[in-house]
């Protein structure tokens, strides 16, 4: 049987113990997400297994509560345990590591073909040029604070010059992606960390749930978050595949 143990990060902590693992939401609120009151982790939790059963049906397993005695303490998600030697993350530079990412990718694609398209009105608000400029302002300006400290002044700036040069004149673009329907109710957050290749095919884990506007975007974009990934683990030849 596996050993117990934990991972924690900045919004939850995972317990996993013997095939199961079970996600606590910290009781926290941010700029960007409320987890203050057991009745926003209780929706938290059932939208994550909710939205996560489009790619991982198998995984997810259903919400649960923790007591202590006959007391209601929190809402967890109860998952089932994965192995941590399958993750894309360890196989991609292993010998056979542009087949694990071939059949992520197919299955990439086929979740994406399966998504009806957001109405015009939607995809204009989220994803015109105007809509992903706005998103990377309001990232430079939240990373302002940070320069010189953790952030390097010239990595800040070189994103911020070539954000605003690949965004110049492409409103044209932005449009015929939309006006194709490309812009649909994705994964949100494709991390080789949270894709495990198993022997009956990947299980992509851990989606976007906090925020539906953020998940909804260009399928591009959210193929692009993986590739960035993948460049970073494996160069950009795995990445290009």
């Amino acid at each position: 049987m596996a050993e117990a143990a934990f991972v924690e990060t900045h919004v939850s902590t995972v317990f996993f113990a013997g095939d199961r693992a079970y996600k606590l939401l910290k009781p926290i609120k941010t700029a960007f997400l409320d987890q203050s009151t057991p009745e926003a982790r209780r929706h938290a939790v059932e939208r994550e297994a909710e939205l996560n059963r489009r790619l991982a049906p198998d995984v997810y397993l259903g919400t649960g509560v923790f007591r202590e005695g006959d007391v209601d303490t929190d809402h967890v998600l109860v998952m089932r345990r994965l192995p941590a030697n399958r993750k894309l993350s360890a196989l991609v530079t292993s010998t056979d590591g542009l087949d694990h990412v071939r059949q992520v990718a197919r299955s990439i694609a086929a979740f994406h073909a399966s998504l009806p398209p957001l109405a015009p009105a939607d995809a204009q608000r989220l994803s015109s040029r105007d809509a992903v400029s706005g998103r990377w302002e309001a990232n430079f300006e939240e990373m302002t604070p940070y320069v010189g400290t953790v952030l390097y002044d010239e990595d800040v700036s070189a994103a911020i010059y070539l954000a605003r040069r690949y965004l110049e004149r492409r409103d044209l673009m932005f449009t015929a992606r939309i006006d194709e329907g490309m812009i649909r109710d994705g994964h949100g957050d494709l991390l080789a960390d949270d894709i495990f290749c198993l022997d009956d095919g990947p299980r992509i884990i851990d989606c976007l749930a906090f925020d539906d506007d953020l998940r909804r975007t260009d399928v591009v974009d959210d193929v692009a978050f993986l590739v960035m990934d993948l460049e970073r683990l494996a160069g950009p030849g795995v990445a290009q595949h």
